[in-house]
């Protein structure tokens, strides 16, 4: 039933916001609520169970957001995080297509830190 809830917009069964007759939010366990309120908040439309926040963000934005909650960092910290992140890129090359001078000079660049012309002749 909770799961259930979840998606008309209750997490808490304990805490559920209605509003009274003179216009008072006040929360209510679910237990507590008659039969008729129930049957009410069960065939709710999920259209009404969806609070409009007041913004107007994107999926995309919705994603990153998740993104930086889920690692338990600021989003100060993520993006000095990010920033730090440089992207190395590597070539790659086909073994076959080189010639043995050519394998034996990346072996040596892998080893030693890039060469100059003249040190790899």
């Amino acid at each position: 039933m909770s799961d259930f809830l979840r998606t008309r917009g209750i997490d808490d069964l304990n805490n559920i916001n209605f509003e009274d007759d003179n216009g008072e939010v006040i929360q209510r366990s679910w237990n507590d609520l008659s039969n008729e309120e129930k049957i009410n908040i069960l065939n709710m439309p999920l259209e009404e169970t969806h609070e409009d926040n007041g913004n107007d963000l994107t999926e995309e934005e919705i994603n990153l957001l998740t993104q930086i909650r889920q690692s338990n960092l600021s989003p100060q910290e993520y993006l000095q995080q990010i920033a730090g992140e440089q992207i190395e890129v590597t070539p790659q090359y086909k073994i076959d297509d080189l010639s043995d001078d050519e394998v034996y000079l990346l072996d040596l660049e892998s080893r030693v830190g890039e060469l100059t012309d003249e040190e790899a002749a």
